[in-house]
């Protein structure tokens, strides 16, 4: 996945505490990353439930984020 302009703007904006930047973070990563999860599991509802705790690992971590 090729890393935006705009994703980079959002991870900043995110770890300054802008909280709805999320949104866009989410926007620009979730086709790339379920095409990932189900290409490994094939199963759609088990690729919910990655993604969905992905989602949330990345929310808590993000803050470590250097480059």
């Amino acid at each position: 996945m090729k890393t935006t302009k705009e994703l980079q703007r959002a991870v900043a904006e995110y770890q300054r505490g802008k909280t709805e930047s999320f949104n866009i973070i989410y926007e620009q990563s979730y086709k790339y990353l379920h095409t990932c999860v189900i290409h490994v599991v094939k199963n759609e509802d088990a690729a919910m439930d990655m993604l969905q705790e992905t989602y949330l690992e990345i929310s808590r971590s993000l803050g470590q984020l250097k480059d």
